[in-house]
């Protein structure tokens, strides 16, 4: 949906559309950030959906609040493993007596954290208390382990993944750089929705040679080739790799549920970050799958 306004009103009309051209509305599931303004339109037009909320979203809004109240990077750190990163993180919670047990033990590292005295007397507040009354229904109704499962959205092995919009974020970045955060007329879009998506059809055959801006991963690898072979191939050389490696399904096999994609993977060494409090990588892989419906989500992402 290309809008004008961030209101109620305009995903109103986009989440009416949806209801009025699906058949099955009992299992409807939907993902978003936790913008307010969506919040309310999605609970208006379908008030018995799933609403998964971005991980990334909550998360940098919890770091942010913890920076403003001068908690050391140290303990920082501590708080947001137990929040998302443990195995038995509030996040994974399987049920709500879990998630209840969990946000026990935030308070009780709370309470360690306060008695090393390291906020002041003046700016100390209790997060525990902050979390439960501003994080604790969303996290509950919308994020943890158990609502994920009852989705739909799980892994190979039926371990409930964490959801993120990031893709949906950053071609929304993409396109209002390409337009110099401005207002443009809707058939300018357009155009310029097409130089995206060239822009990154592009990148990817660029991997496929070393080149560009990302890197393919593993099982894709295989179709990366040295620069100097690909340049002595013929134009219909290059195009049946091209063609094999959009065929290409990976093969299904168990995926270990304490597997972990490290910060680096994605983006070539040296190429500079974008800024944020949680870094986030795409790699070429995972934009073409998606940019082909392959490996399709349960969920309707907006925004």
């Amino acid at each position: 949906m290309i809008h004008y306004k961030n209101n109620s009103e305009a995903f109103e009309e986009l989440l009416g559309y949806v209801k009025h051209n699906i058949l099955n509305q009992q299992s409807l599931v939907l993902g978003s950030d936790t913008g307010s303004e969506i919040i309310k339109a999605v609970g208006k037009i379908f008030p018995d959906s799933i609403h998964l909320y971005c991980t990334r979203h909550v998360r940098q809004s919890i770091e942010r609040k913890l920076i403003k109240t001068q908690v050391s990077l140290e303990n920082r750190q501590k708080l947001l493993e137990l929040i998302f990163d443990l195995p038995e993180s509030i996040i994974q919670a399987t049920t709500d007596d879990e998630f209840e047990s969990r946000l026990t033990e935030l308070d009780e590292l709370w309470d360690e954290i306060t008695s090393g005295g390291e906020l002041s007397q003046d700016d100390r507040f209790n997060f525990h208390e902050w979390f439960v009354e501003y994080q604790g229904e969303s996290f509950q109704q919308h994020m943890i382990a158990a609502v994920r499962t009852k989705a739909g959205y799980v892994n190979r092995d039926d371990t409930p993944r964490l959801f993120y919009n990031n893709d949906n974020e950053g071609i929304n970045y993409a396109l209002k750089n390409e337009t110099n955060w401005d207002f443009r007329p809707l058939s300018d879009i357009i155009d310029l929705i097409e130089k995206v998506v060239t822009s990154q059809t592009n990148e990817t055959i660029r991997a496929l040679y070393e080149s560009g801006e990302f890197q393919l991963i593993s099982p894709f690898t295989r179709f990366v080739h040295d620069t100097h072979i690909w340049s002595n191939k013929s134009v219909k050389e290059r195009a049946d790799v091209v063609k094999q490696y959009y065929a290409f399904s990976p093969p299904q096999r168990y995926v270990s549920p304490d597997f972990n994609i490290p910060l680096t993977a994605g983006r070539k060494p040296g190429k500079r970050n974008r800024r944020g409090t949680t870094r986030s990588t795409r790699t070429a892989a995972t934009l073409t799958a998606r940019s082909k419906n392959r490996g399709a989500k349960s969920s309707r992402k907006l925004k």
